[in-house]
């Protein structure tokens, strides 16, 4: 199968999209089996709730049995989240993430194509930037030979191009499926603002007169990890009982989620709610991220702002009454990872 694969890389998750179809990989992975062997309850086990997935079980190189995806917290001591650029790096973590994103979208068997890879706005630039795309296209181009899940995969990356991530959301709102601009060329000129608020970055991008505007263009660490960080804090202190970030965000997700429903955990043998710590620290952080925006966009005037990125969904009402005439994306996850392979169909 001949590919155009489109990737957005995130501290939490990583989002990938190809030509009608998109998947998400939780950005999670550890040393472990999800296999209970003769450990049971003797019939006496739950069922698992509705909708709960089992993790990726990834294998490559003599490396074997490498748990990625969701819900890895349930099956391994120490998992590890990438939320640095090392995310980007070849680790054991980004391979495995990478090969359970190409076996979702791409099945087993082989596979050829090129890929393009959303990055953040504030990448280095100038020569460091350079060293950044060297070492990255030196372990990801090429060919990839891994099981996961039992299926076996030979995927051969040809060529890797690299975009901004909140260009895939400019190109998801105004391109078909096959790359065409469908919108007025009188929207393509205008004064479009990107407000894509991630796991580890909160990015602001502007397209006007149809270039990038990078006057007022630029990014900072604001993202949703902030808001696990906060729980984490404020629970340990009022519980004196440990948290990772990985279950503290997990948390987070589930009580957006629910829309407000309680959150509870085990603390010192106990039961609590963590639905107040959790509303705390989520209004914290919007406060912190509408004043960013507002400094970052002061004196600028848009027709059209897009919101994307998981924080979206949470901060939307807070964004919204920024910018009244503010589109939230369609399943604004993955918006700009499905923008980014629109464009790869012009290729």
């Amino acid at each position: 199968m001949d590919f155009k694969m489109a990737r957005d890389i995130g501290n939490g998750t990583d989002k990938c999209a190809i030509a009608g179809a998109q998947c998400i990989i939780p950005n999670v992975a550890g040393m472990g089996d999800t296999s209970a062997g003769e450990l049971d309850l003797g019939g006496m086990e739950r069922r698992r709730r509705r909708g709960q997935q089992e993790p990726y079980v990834v294998s490559y190189n003599g490396i074997v049995n490498v748990l990625t995806g969701p819900n890895v917290r349930l099956y391994c001591k120490d998992p590890v989240q990438r939320v640095d650029d090392r995310r980007f790096a070849d680790t054991m973590e980004t391979r495995c993430v990478t090969y359970a994103a190409f076996h979702e979208l791409l099945g087993a068997g082989e596979h050829e194509g090129t890929l393009i890879l959303g990055v953040p706005v504030d990448k280095p630039k100038g020569d460091e930037d350079k060293s950044f795309k060297r070492e990255v296209r030196g372990w990801l181009a090429g060919t990839h030979a891994f099981v996961v899940n039992g299926q076996s995969s030979r995927v051969t990356v040809t060529d890797v191009q690299f975009m901004a991530q909140p260009v895939g959301a400019f190109f998801e709102w105004g391109m078909n499926d096959v790359g065409q601009w469908v919108r007025s060329e009188d929207e393509f000129m205008q004064n479009t603002g990107i407000i894509d608020i991630g796991y580890g970055t909160l990015d602001l991008f502007v397209v006007s007169q149809g270039r990038v505007n990078t006057a007022f263009t630029a990014g900072d660490d604001l993202g949703m990890g902030r808001v696990a960080e906060s729980v984490v804090e404020i629970f340990e202190r009022m519980h004196h009982a440990p948290m990772s970030t990985v279950e503290a965000d997990e948390l987070i997700r589930e009580y957006v989620v629910s829309r407000g429903k309680p959150v509870r955990v085990v603390a010192q043998g106990r039961e609590v709610e963590i639905t107040p710590i959790i509303k705390t620290a989520l209004d914290t952080h919007g406060s912190t991220v509408v004043d960013y925006i507002r400094r970052a966009w002061r004196n600028f005037r848009f027709q059209n702002v897009l919101l994307v990125g998981g924080g979206s969904l949470v901060f939307g009402d807070q964004l919204v009454g920024m910018y009244p005439f503010a589109t939230l994306l369609p399943d604004p996850l993955t918006a700009n990872a499905r923008g980014l392979a629109k464009l790869a169909q012009r290729g």
